[in-house]
């Protein structure tokens, strides 16, 4: 089982607080949304951080897939902010406060079998990104299980992307890419900008955004390359695209870091919430 490595640091490690503070997120005024969602949705982008920054932004993601559809499996895909390890997925339950947040063993066993993605636990260990995603979905879907996967590097892409979406059931799947936005600052080697930083920050946060909606996935990869973006869950964001193929976008809120716990502007994280609803071919 891989135990929690920031319990405590992102988010509370006594169950009952963290429940607390995942009820707290539900009712900030960052977890707000005017959006109606129509269509099925199969797929989202949900923020990572610790939980009194992102933590409204995860809540509207998953209240708002409660809402519409019961999922089974949610195939979890997070970036690698450790460097170690491989694109990779365990089968080992998830352990978070709330309990244990078990593998779908079929699942997983059809992603190693058909795609270059591997078993291995070293890019796991350590890494937040997918860890924080786990208490939401287990307040939220206390019965559904997960594939957790970390994507490592463009290594082998093309061949993920292709093989991904056929071992995937949107009857009982839903993929989550996992990723903030925008990390502007020294501290993050990301400081483009001479002033009005929060609106130009949003801006460059948008421009990305229309590639998504756009359904451009080597757009969306070239503008990040292109503008030295510090969008961490790129890669994740790239393979759920893929794997979705035809859908269409709902952008429920966006903020940052400074908007929700003040500070400078020039020093901040931004987050999306977004969902992706199923497009049935004509």
């Amino acid at each position: 089982m891989r135990e929690p490595v920031v319990a405590g640091r992102f988010y509370s490690k006594n169950k009952d607080e963290l429940v607390l503070q995942i009820k707290k997120c539900i009712n900030s005024d960052f977890s707000v949304t005017d959006q109606q969602i129509n269509g099925k949705i199969i797929g989202a982008i949900s923020p990572h951080a610790g939980y009194m920054a992102s933590g409204p932004g995860a809540a509207l993601v998953y209240n708002t897939i409660k809402k519409n559809r019961n999922v089974k499996t949610f195939i979890v895909l997070a970036p690698n902010h450790t460097g170690r390890g491989r694109t990779s997925l365990i089968k080992d339950s998830y352990l978070t406060p709330l309990g244990e947040c078990k593998v779908d063993l079929k699942v997983a066993d059809e992603i190693i079998n058909n795609t270059p993605i591997v078993e291995d636990s070293v890019a796991h260990i350590l890494e937040h990104s997918l860890e924080v995603q786990l208490p939401f979905i287990q307040y939220f879907f206390p019965e559904a299980k997960i594939v957790p996967i970390i994507i490592s590097s463009m290594r082998n892409m093309a061949e993920i992307s292709e093989s991904f979406s056929k071992v995937l059931d949107w009857d009982t799947d839903c993929v989550v890419a996992s990723s903030d936005f925008t990390h502007y600052g020294y501290g993050y080697g990301y400081s483009p900008f001479e002033d009005d930083f929060r609106r130009r920050i949003e801006e460059i946060d948008m421009d990305a955004i229309a590639y998504i909606k756009k359904g451009d996935t080597e757009g969306f990869l070239d503008f990040i390359t292109e503008n030295r973006m510090t969008i961490c869950g790129y890669l994740p964001i790239y393979l759920m695209l893929k794997s979705i193929n035809k859908y269409k976008t709902t952008l429920l809120n966006y903020y940052t870091s400074s908007d929700i716990l003040g500070g400078p502007e020039d020093s901040s994280v931004s987050y999306a919430s977004l969902v992706f609803e199923q497009v049935q071919p004509q």
